[in-house]
């Protein structure tokens, strides 16, 4: 399940135009929507995680254990935090998402 999320998320984040910082998800005009709304465009990472959960049928708990197996990877801080932060770069953000694949990949 993890896997299956964490790889949809990785794809909604296909392009940096594709990706937010200080909200869940913003749609076309920049303002900020519900990560699962059919108006997003763009969206966090924990916001990428809650939107591929809803896409895939998952539940939001689903969502929040992969949001939570990922924050020990980002220092302990919240995803929200660690996405915002003023010097993040989009190549960490899908960097921490395709580490995140591999590992499950070789716990499978």
């Amino acid at each position: 399940m993890r896997e299956e999320i964490l790889a949809r998320a990785y794809s909604i984040l296909s392009s940096e135009s594709k990706w937010a910082k200080r909200a869940w998800a913003r749609c076309r005009t920049g303002q900020t929507c519900p990560p699962a709304s059919n108006a997003a465009r763009q969206w966090s990472l924990d916001g990428a995680i809650y939107f591929a959960a809803h896409d895939l049928g998952k539940t939001v708990d689903d969502a929040t254990q992969v949001i939570e197996s990922l924050e020990e990877a980002m220092d302990g801080k919240t995803a929200l935090y660690w996405n915002d932060r003023a010097s993040r770069k989009f190549v960490e953000v899908k960097g921490l998402l395709a580490a995140a694949i591999a590992e499950e990949r070789s716990i499978a």
